[in-house]
């Protein structure tokens, strides 16, 4: 039970209730064995360090850059993010995260004497619940954090039902489920979110879902004047950078099932949508049913859905609904600049996987799945050294598209893989 602050930059915090062979009669029945209380602050974010002085000494504490990994084998730097991880023994043990609490792992920054500033990677931030007899659907509400200035943070979350939402959305949901809001997968600098879910996922119908990382940006002159030591996010903006300078981000969502018989199944409910940066990566998994009926749409990335029916059972075929729309068609992201110039990178498609195992695949009329070519005209400089640059096309080439099943089949769908070039 955590009311304080925790403070292991670059460490590693693991919650985990030792519980005695003989409880207490005030514990015997208590199911939440992990509870991080509103107030409590949680961290291993990476540490800041200044450096910047003449000769390269520290300005405040010296802080080690790194140190050695446990086995040795490895080193770790202090600039970035560390772990923090929920342990529970049995199935029906509760993790309770109020809101005002928050769980840090974001990475840290270093200044040296000429002012370069050097960013840490995010940590990793694995919580995992109790998947039976889910106390209250609202334990999930402290500020979960990965931001960086390099690549965020990752967050793995295990967890009974996952129903996603709007951050706004409101009503009762059924017993045993997390709710959680869109901007967990857009606003707290997560470069790759993983959630597993035992008694199935849902994306809620007209959910708009965006797969994106924010970034920490620090000022060279703002950090000189901070001591070694100083939390980054204390001085540092977060930012969603221009797409041509910010990392792509990825989600994969698995019911995994193993709780309750037939619950391990995801649901893209119809007009529900995931988008994700170019180059984004988003993969689907299931094992008791899996149906898309929603947009995905990860540019020059890679889509997966994976249904792994149990041979044991018979798993419904995976379904490709009416309403779904699957691309990773090619993309052109531009580059701002002042010059009025169309310049940037254009990246092929990317590649769609649609994998029913031991059961059928559904791919209904109406459906589309797009691994397109782009091309787009744009100012390419012509030289090295001369200001000098000439209008010419990049192609982004088409990308591939792989149905696997192995059971009934019915395919209807449209598929589109257009060429870059308008003469193919």
């Amino acid at each position: 039970d955590i009311a304080g602050d925790v403070t292991l930059p670059a460490g590693n915090l693991r919650l985990q209730p030792v519980v005695p062979s003989r409880l207490p009669p005030e514990l015997a029945n208590a199911t939440e064995r992990v509870i991080v209380r509103e107030g409590a602050e949680l961290s291993t974010a990476g540490a800041s360090i200044n450096r910047s002085a003449a000769d390269g000494s520290y300005v405040g504490p010296a802080i080690p850059l790194g140190r050695a990994s446990a086995d040795g084998a490895s080193s770790i730097r202090s600039i970035d993010g560390g772990t923090i991880s929920t342990r529970r023994d049995k199935q029906f043990y509760q993790v309770r995260l109020d809101g005002g609490a928050s769980l840090d792992v974001g990475g840290g920054a270093s200044i040296d004497s000429s002012r370069r500033v050097t960013g840490g990677r995010g940590g990793v931030l694995n919580i995992a619940n109790g998947t039976d007899d889910q106390a209250t659907s609202d334990w999930l509400r402290a500020d979960l954090r990965g931001f960086a200035v390099g690549s965020g943070g990752q967050l793995n979350l295990n967890l009974g039902r996952l129903l996603i939402d709007d951050d706004d959305a409101e009503g009762v949901v059924p017993a045993g489920t997390t709710r959680v809001g869109t901007s967990l997968f857009d606003n707290r600098g997560f470069s790759r979110i993983s959630i597993t879910a035992a008694n199935g996922i849902t994306i809620a119908s007209g959910t708009e879902l965006t797969v994106q990382q924010k970034n920490l940006v620090v000022d060279p002159q703002t950090a000189i004047e901070k001591l070694s030591g100083t939390p980054l996010s204390s001085f540092a903006e977060t930012q969603l950078l221009p797409e041509s300078r910010r990392a792509p981000a990825s989600l994969v969502l698995n019911a995994r099932g193993g709780s309750l018989a037939g619950a391990g199944v995801l649901t893209v409910e119809h007009d529900a949508q995931i988008t994700t940066d170019a180059r984004g990566d988003v993969t689907l998994s299931a094992v008791d049913g899996l149906t898309i009926d929603g947009r995905i749409r990860a540019p020059g990335g890679r889509v997966t859905a994976t249904l792994n029916g149990a041979l044991a059972t018979t798993a419904p075929d995976l379904r490709i609904g009416t309403g779904a729309e699957i691309s990773t068609a090619a993309v052109f992201v531009p580059a701002p600049n002042d010059r009025g110039l169309v310049q940037g990178s254009m990246f092929d498609a990317g590649s769609v996987t649609i994998d029913a195992r031991n059961t059928g695949l559904d791919v209904d009329s109406g459906a589309v799945i797009d691994v397109s070519g782009a091309r787009i005209v744009a100012d390419i400089a012509t030289s090295d050294t001369q200001p000098a640059f000439e209008r010419r096309a990049l192609d982004g080439q088409a990308g591939s598209i792989v149905l696997k099943s192995q059971g009934r089949t019915a395919i209807d769908a449209a598929f589109i893989g257009r060429s870059a070039s308008p003469s193919a």
